[in-house]
């Protein structure tokens, strides 16, 4: 079809997934955390609650980095896992304040990340690129990614 352009959308986006890794790497790194609890401190400030396997499934990764990224957190004191009266097997998961106070600055240093990447470019072309790359992700992966968040700026 469009080999070269292709492998240009393909090599953009490991490498903007691998540089946004190393960015959250370093804001994660000041709290003593990795950068896989990004996902799941941003997920729980959403939804507190959810169990071990919907965090999991929410953020796209397998169950057992999910099982040890949140046992990591809970140890350092930024998470609760509370287990389930009808499931003892399973956990509920909520943040204590240790991790609500954070939140704010990680949300800050991603923010600024992503606007320097985007000033050049219009927000029209942010939306249409952002759309397109929804719909590829979504069409790859089989879910609706986003359910609520669609063509949001």
């Amino acid at each position: 079809m469009y080999k070269n352009v292709l492998s240009v959308i393909g090599k953009s986006i490991s490498v903007l997934h691998n540089q946004r890794q190393k960015h959250v790497s370093g804001i994660m790194a000041k709290y003593g955390l990795g950068s896989s609890g990004y996902g799941f401190l941003l997920s729980l400030q959403k939804k507190e609650g959810l169990t071990q396997r919907e965090l999991s499934e929410g953020i796209s990764v397998d169950y057992g980095l999910a099982s040890r990224t949140l046992g990591s957190l809970e140890k350092k004191g930024y998470i609760l896992r509370k287990r389930i009266k009808e499931d003892a097997r399973s956990y509920e998961v909520y943040l204590t304040q240790k991790a609500k106070n954070i939140i704010p600055e990680l949300h800050r240093a991603y923010d600024e990340w992503w606007e320097q990447l985007c000033s050049q470019i219009s927000a029209q072309d942010i939306k249409i690129l952002s759309s397109r790359l929804q719909e590829m992700a979504e069409k790859a992966s089989g879910k609706n990614l986003f359910p609520t968040d669609k063509n949001e700026l």
